[in-house]
């Protein structure tokens, strides 16, 4: 679109913001595709509204995009899941492993994999999960972050929140043209290898192989 229009459309993010329209903001901004606001993105991952941030981001892009998009939904996924198991809502848990049926193309044994936590009294004990979930989730943010930078659907999109709480603008994370280079260095579809490593062949995977020998799915970037 042309810069005039997307001066426009920040003028109006600016507004509703300074007059606390919170909700408002961020429609505006999936509305219009045109501003990712990390800031708010970050808070819902990691404060677990793991549906709000599927919901955002999905109005910027898909889980079929690129691998960058799959491995930021599949992330949030799998989040959505623990805290489910954490909370002993089984029930719910299982109503996710459906979600992860958009994976199975990378790995067909993705669900029963998963599955077998159902079978641990303390599936926390599992070799890899961390017993703090926030924590876990600090951490899995930064890997995330390097994917939205890498990400070509929000190429010049992403934007930091700052301000007085009366004003809020808006500065870029990243130039276009950078995140237009990050992202195709990272590789333009969803099975593109970029700075991932794949494990058995199968999605990448972030969670360690536990003492029974089996892989569950999560993604790790190598540095």
């Amino acid at each position: 679109m042309a810069g005039t229009h997307r001066d426009y459309i920040l003028s109006i993010i600016q507004f509703l913001e300074g007059a606390n329209l919170h909700e408002s903001a961020r429609r505006v901004e999936r509305e219009s595709g045109l501003f990712f606001n990390l800031n708010y993105f970050e808070d819902c991952f990691i404060r677990g509204a793991f549906q709000k941030a599927e919901e955002y981001v999905s109005s910027f892009t898909t889980v079929n995009d690129n691998h960058c998009s799959t491995r930021i939904i599949h992330e949030i996924r799998w989040h959505k899941f623990l805290e489910a198991m954490d909370n002993k809502r089984y029930d719910d848990a299982k109503s996710i492993l459906e979600e992860f049926k958009d994976f199975e193309r990378y790995n067909p044994n993705i669900i029963a994999q998963m599955t077998e936590l159902f079978d641990l009294e303390k599936f926390r004990s599992f070799e890899g999960l961390p017993g703090d979930p926030e924590l876990e989730r600090r951490a899995a943010w930064e890997h995330i972050k390097k994917y939205l930078k890498a990400n070509q659907r929000l190429a010049g999109k992403l934007r930091y929140q700052v301000g007085s709480p009366n004003f809020r603008g808006f500065l870029p994370v990243i130039p276009p043209t950078q995140a237009a280079q990050s992202s195709a260095s990272a590789g333009s579809g969803p099975q593109g290898n970029g700075n991932l490593r794949m494990i058995n062949g199968n999605l990448p995977c972030c969670c360690p192989r536990n003492r029974r020998s089996h892989n569950l799915l999560k993604f790790v970037i190598e540095s």
